[in-house]
């Protein structure tokens, strides 16, 4: 049977990531709960793996994984966006530090991920670099990381 990830993040939650995910494991799917790629618009985006491929599947509910499931491995359902890998929103993004957003289950990463290596480095010098390339957040402001980061880095407090 497949390999079937489905969003475990808030925005896919909301709209009925967790009971599409026990549909595909009722149904004899082995179900990877990955984190998001950062499409709130096709959520939840569910994604089969097929060939080595990974299929993907727009707003998603239970009363499609039948469909989705009986149309593999040519993935024809009407919510088919076909490889993700290909998807052009998805496509024509650069992502570096968040390379891997998406793909694998966030609470099972590889050893030497970009976290654990900046983890391992002096704070200040990371939150520099973090300046230099000009990182912004996403909440919708584009608020630069850096002042955030050195702001919170510099506050004396046991929690943060």
């Amino acid at each position: 049977m497949a390999t079937v990830y489905v969003p475990a993040d808030s925005s896919a939650v909301a709209v009925g990531a967790d009971r599409v995910a026990a549909a595909f494991a009722e149904a004899g799917a082995a179900v990877v709960r990955n984190g998001s790629r950062g499409v709130a618009w096709a959520e939840p985006l569910v994604e089969v793996e097929v060939g080595g491929r990974r299929l993907g599947f727009r707003n998603a509910n239970v009363a499609d994984v039948p469909a989705i499931l009986g149309g593999l491995p040519d993935g024809a359902h009407a919510k088919a966006l076909g490889d993700v890998a290909e998807v052009p929103y998805l496509r024509s993004q650069t992502r570096a530090v968040f390379d891997r957003a998406g793909m694998d289950d966030p609470l099972k990463l590889a050893p030497a991920t970009v976290l654990e290596r900046c983890l391992e480095r002096d704070p200040g010098a990371l939150i520099d670099e973090v300046e230099t390339a000009g990182l912004r957040g996403r909440g919708g402001a584009g608020f630069p990381a850096h002042i955030k980061w050195r702001t919170v880095a510099e506050t004396e407090a046991e929690r943060k």
